[in-house]
């Protein structure tokens, strides 16, 4: 995960858009964050790397997700409350894939959301998704320039 084009990526979209950025991948049915990259100020929350979020209930998973995984992920939920139907998950994929983009707001904290995008090949072997992180009223305001900063950093990494 040492790759310097995906590190200099990031630093670039932590440059651009001001908010905490990440890089996860897909292990299992959980989207392990790999590298993250705190913004320039403070803000209230932290995402350390090694965290793991079920792919299901998180923009990074979402954008990394392959229908099939939905029933694994909620065979291993023991509450029955966090498991994701069906169609709800159908909805969110399709507009990751409408969008090119997955948004995911309060699903890891009250407030906080992420803007991610998948990355257009594999990193070291495995598929990676990189995320902007902030409070949700910033993100929807700054949705489109966001999005636009992840797909220029994205399509800056689609080198062989």
């Amino acid at each position: 995960w040492q790759d310097r084009r995906v590190m200099l990526a990031l630093e670039q979209l932590v440059s651009m858009t001001g908010v905490m950025v990440g890089l996860g991948v897909q292990s299992d049915i959980y989207a392990q964050y790999i590298t993250v990259l705190p913004p320039p100020s403070p803000v209230p929350y932290q995402l350390r790397p090694g965290a793991i979020r079920p792919v299901t209930r998180c923009g990074i998973g979402w954008a990394l997700l392959s229908q099939r995984l939905r029933r694994r992920v909620n065979a291993k939920e023991e509450d029955r409350t966090l498991h994701v139907s069906a169609a709800t998950l159908g909805g969110q994929i399709a507009a990751v894939r409408r969008l090119g983009y997955a948004f995911s707001r309060h699903t890891w904290q009250p407030g906080v959301g992420i803007i991610a995008m998948a990355l257009p090949r594999p990193i070291g072997g495995r598929w990676c998704a990189i995320g902007a992180a902030g409070d949700v009223p910033s993100l929807d305001a700054a949705e489109a320039s966001i999005a636009g900063h992840l797909r220029a950093v994205t399509q800056g990494l689609d080198i062989p």
